[in-house]
């Protein structure tokens, strides 16, 4: 019983870092993606 709490919680662990790092890179992503469009359209709207 011990041993499948101890695997129960590194998996748990393991799950939590790895849902965190997805999230960060998806936040980071979308940041970017942002700031990309956002120059696109100052400078489409200069060209015009």
């Amino acid at each position: 019983m011990e041993k499948f709490k101890l695997a129960l919680k590194r998996g748990f662990k393991r799950y939590a870092l790895d849902a965190l790092s997805a999230m960060a890179l998806g936040l980071f992503s979308s940041l970017i993606i942002g700031l990309i469009l956002s120059q696109l359209s100052k400078s489409l709207i200069l060209l015009l």
